[in-house]
């Protein structure tokens, strides 16, 4: 299965809104007839709820299918397998992404995981299958994806979701189009990013990124510090896919300012970002709020 050959037309579903050993005993299958719990699910399917989900082939499914899964800003996703039989004829598979993936594009971008893709990407039909149904899989962020082609009739799989608590989150894609948030980088060299699938305009409130005066000699906000050779800023970016580095980068700043900023930076493509990148030498933070653009606000470019 390709899990980068997606329908463009899950964007607007999308819109809308470690692999740890699994103590079982048994294989579980779907055979015909089996009393299956929870909700069913459809080919496309975005899904902020705890439970048991299910989806048995029809036989008449074309392409990859999806079910998004998506948490709290200070949750992450596991995904247990209690029930899996998919076969490896005709492209048969399941997927289990640490992140979610449209278009050939992912959420957090390669840049900004501490795993490489080919690490966050669990692939497995037939005997591996089988093995599925023994584990759980957690994502390191609040979003999770299952991609499955299964073009045999009766075949599928059941699995049960949960959200545990993430103490230091830094990748978040939000739920909502309108809030309040904080990011930090708790003193790591990391990349932080806040995705939010709407237009927006977005307001510094607070900022501590970086040490402007040590490097620039300089006071308050400043802006292009990336430009400027600053491993500390944040930047402000947007774009119609998942991935932020293939996004316009709007504008980058730096340094200290601990009242809000008078100006909103308007963020009129599909999707917006808020990315601190820190080199791990300070304790950074930004706090910004969003809501989402009017059409008159800006237009997408």
């Amino acid at each position: 299965m390709n899990a980068l050959a997606f329908p463009t037309v899950v964007y607007a579903l999308v819109s809308l809104v470690q692999c740890i050993p699994f103590k079982g005993s048994h294989e579980l299958t779907l055979r015909p007839g089996r009393n299956l719990i929870g909700k069913e699910l459809d080919c496309i399917q975005m899904s902020n709820d705890e439970g048991d989900f299910w989806y048995r082939s029809t036989g008449d499914e074309e392409g990859t299918c999806g079910f998004y899964i998506v948490g709290h800003h200070d949750e992450l996703v596991e995904v247990e397998f209690t029930a899996i039989d998919v076969d490896c004829k005709q492209n048969g598979a399941v997927s289990v992404i640490d992140g979610w993936e449209l278009n050939g594009e992912y959420f957090p971008g390669v840049q900004d995981h501490a795993l490489p893709l080919v690490q966050r990407v669990h692939q497995f039909c037939g005997k591996e299958a089988k093995l599925a149904s023994y584990k759980t899989f957690r994502s390191s962020q609040n979003v999770a994806l299952i991609l499955y082609q299964i073009p045999r009739k009766g075949q599928g799989f059941q699995v049960t979701v949960r959200f545990v608590r993430n103490h230091q989150p830094c990748n978040v894609l939000s739920m909502f189009d309108t809030g309040v948030y904080t990011l930090y980088n708790y003193g790591r060299r990391i990349n932080c990013t806040f995705s939010i699938i709407y237009p927006e305009a977005v307001q510094i409130l607070s900022l501590n990124v970086g040490n402007a005066g040590r490097t620039f000699g300089e006071t308050g906000l400043i802006t292009k510090c990336a430009e400027r050779g600053s491993e500390d800023y944040v930047e402000f970016r947007d774009g119609v896919g998942l991935s932020p580095m293939k996004m316009n980068a709007v504008m980058n700043v730096c340094g200290l300012h601990p009242m809000p900023e008078a100006d909103k930076i308007p963020l009129p493509c599909q999707n917006s970002v808020v990315r601190l990148v820190s080199s791990g030498e300070y304790q950074n933070s930004v706090t910004f709020s969003y809501r989402k653009l009017k059409p008159f606000e800006g237009q997408c470019l």
